[in-house]
């Protein structure tokens, strides 16, 4: 789904995605505890297929009602069956959402409020069907609920305590990719920054969106322990998997990126021994924002040096699709 969202572009490493989500602890937590393994991933299947359907239709602008009918009802299945997937679900509509973005500068304002108040009905809807008639899935969260049971300071402790378990990998139950994930995308920012920057005007405003998605992506593995204002069990943890690999992914994909769009920097006095030295040279103009290929010296009759080079800017087609364009 990210491959087929970002245009089948080979920008990200979609294997590490795969194997930072495949090789997760959660999923051995959550087989040992083998009450509920069909169920909720089925539950977990059908919340990917809502999320794929309800980016499509209100951010790709694949206009219908009925993907946004058969999202709803799949959402409402999924959570009835273990509500703690609602952080999932938004983990996974991120992800897809930033794939997308990353290849279609734009205006996603109303895109954006349209997919969260798609969720918002579709977990009002939910929240009907579970008083109303009983779910077992609603009724186990609501007993778990701490706000209103503990005291305020309490709760906010356990926010605070899960976020330095998380982040520090406090024992093996909470050890996963995610730190260095986040790490990995701060130290990426730069040059996600110095690219939109020589971009046109619109791309400028669309890093806000991105950087907006990527803040909801490094949160998503807290909004359950936040919504709840209790510690949950690992095994509930679903948006955790997502947020560590995706965020591994994205950051290496564009470290990757750096190192094939900026020529090396070293000097030598015998072309044996090298000292390497900072970037001399580095996409800066909208003419080179995606890259600069190896080029050539000159020189010119009054004796000073012309360095010329290959600038790469990707251009997006009438039909969606991405083509480099040299100059």
């Amino acid at each position: 789904a990210l491959y087929r969202f970002s245009g089948r572009q080979e920008r990200f490493p979609y294997g590490v995605f795969l194997l930072l989500y495949v090789t997760s602890q959660i999923w051995s937590f959550q087989v040992y505890f083998s009450l509920q393994q069909a169920e909720v991933a089925l539950a977990m299947l059908l919340l990917v297929i809502a999320a794929i359907l309800s980016v499509r239709a209100c951010v790709a602008w694949e206009r219908g009602v009925t993907p946004l009918l058969v999202s709803a009802v799949f959402l409402v299945i999924g959570l009835g069956s273990y509500q703690a997937l609602a952080a999932y679900y938004i983990a996974v509509c991120m992800a897809l959402f930033l794939v997308y973005a990353e290849r279609r500068p734009g205006r996603y304002l109303l895109p954006v409020c349209g997919l969260a108040a798609h969720f918002i009905v579709s977990y009002a809807l939910y929240r009907f069907i579970a008083n109303t008639w009983f779910m077992a899935g609603a009724d186990y969260m609501d007993g778990q609920m701490g706000w209103g049971r503990l005291p305020v300071t309490e709760c906010i402790k356990n926010v605070l305590r899960t976020a330095k378990n998380i982040l520090i990998g406090y024992g093996p139950r909470n050890f996963s990719f995610y730190t260095a994930g986040v790490i990995l995308v701060l130290i990426a920012l730069p040059v996600i920054w110095r690219q939109a920057r020589a971009g046109s005007g619109a791309e400028q405003k669309h890093l806000l969106w991105r950087l907006l998605a990527l803040a909801g992506l490094i949160a998503a593995p807290f909004l359950m322990t936040v919504y709840m204002g209790e510690m949950l069990v690992t095994r509930s943890q679903f948006a955790l998997p997502v947020s560590a690999a995706f965020l591994g992914m994205y950051g290496i994909g564009w470290l990757r990126e750096r190192r094939a769009g900026e020529p090396g920097h070293a000097v030598s006095p015998d072309l044996l021994h090298w000292t390497y030295l900072p970037t001399a040279l580095a996409p800066d103009e909208a003419y080179d924002k995606d890259g600069c290929f190896s080029g050539s010296a000159v020189t010119l009759p009054d004796g000073r040096h012309l360095l010329m080079y290959t600038g790469v800017a990707k251009e997006t087609q009438e039909d969606g699709t991405v083509r480099d364009v040299q100059r």
